[in-house]
């Protein structure tokens, strides 16, 4: 009777960054607690499976949240779970579990609070480091949890037979000082580092960093481009020259069919998805939807084509 039960649920998480969203996948798979996972990319989408997934029998034994996503952040989704559950009159609350990558504060905690029943657990626990270096290893060379300041566990991994090392910690900026620091003295020759500020750009040089990211500026760089394109939620490069934006519809199509938009004979743009509130406050997401799809106002367009033609459709007027 147990083995049935947890056969008819499920659990969803939504986590934004690919990598430790198949991970933590693979690992919730092989727990055998549940008869499904669903993974969402963000928030959007974790509402979306949480209202598709309780509009039919068989329930869902947890939540998992990353904090920090687009479009609709952990915190946020959360509540608008707990209004979901009210709205459809539900007394029994899904439990849910944040995952955070920076120590915990207030707003955290009232979240973990309001949002009860609900922990958090951070993801540089040693416990889900080494659960997702168990779920990469068969797909990598080489997956290992080490002291990364620590010159001889480095060796012990191969490091020193690396072309380039990537040094990713965000939440410790002293301890990338010293990750740094360290390949830099096991003479590889290219180190990729973060920098939130230009003062952690020039550290991260002196210590032997080749190459500086300023992920922050990255972010602002695709902030700026919605500011100067009318209706635009979002712009995300994906090559050179082609991007991908989120486009709140205007009066030129909305009470329109996809067809008549001429979003593809016209502008030369595709449409992958179209984001739209709920009366409940939650949102449904269509995915590739038919030529007969009538757009309402509120809807978000996910568009893609060439910089050009965005910039042209984007600020045409008809």
């Amino acid at each position: 009777m147990a083995a049935t039960a947890a056969a008819e649920r499920c659990i969803i998480f939504a986590e934004d960054d690919e990598l430790f969203r198949r991970a933590a996948l693979e690992v919730l798979e092989q727990s055998g607690l549940v008869g499904q996972v669903v993974a969402c990319r963000d928030g959007v989408e974790f509402m979306a499976a949480m209202g598709e997934r309780l509009s039919r029998p068989g329930g869902v034994a947890l939540a998992i949240l990353d904090i920090m996503m687009p479009h609709l952040d952990g915190i946020s989704a959360a509540r608008a779970l707990r209004g979901l559950e009210q709205g459809l009159g539900r007394t029994a609350r899904i439990p849910i579990l944040f995952l955070t990558a920076v120590p915990p504060n207030d707003t955290l905690s009232a979240a973990v609070q309001d949002c009860a029943p609900a922990r958090y657990l951070q993801k540089a626990s040693d416990t889900l480091r080494g659960a997702l270096v168990e779920a990469v290893r068969d797909r990598i060379a080489v997956a290992a949890q080490v002291d990364s300041v620590d010159p001889e566990a480095l060796k012990a991994v191969g490091a020193t037979e690396v072309d380039a090392a990537v040094v990713a910690i965000g939440e410790n900026f002293e301890a990338e000082i010293l990750t740094v620091a360290v390949l830099k003295e096991l003479d590889i020759k290219e180190i990729v580092a973060r920098a939130q500020t230009e003062r952690e750009r020039t550290i991260l040089e002196l210590v032997g960093a080749t190459r500086v990211l300023f992920v922050e500026l990255e972010m602002g760089r695709r902030l700026a481009k919605t500011l100067v394109a009318t209706q635009v939620v979002d712009h995300v490069e994906i090559a050179e020259g082609i991007s991908l934006i989120y486009w709140t519809a205007d009066e030129r199509v909305v009470g329109k069919t996809l067809s008549e938009t001429e979003l593809r004979s016209r502008w030369g743009l595709n449409l992958v998805a179209v984001k739209r509130a709920r009366p409940d406050g939650t949102e449904s997401v269509a995915v590739m939807p038919d030529p007969d799809f009538a757009l309402m106002a509120g809807d978000v367009l996910l568009l893609v084509g060439a910089d050009a033609r965005i910039r042209a459709f984007t600020s045409a007027k008809d």
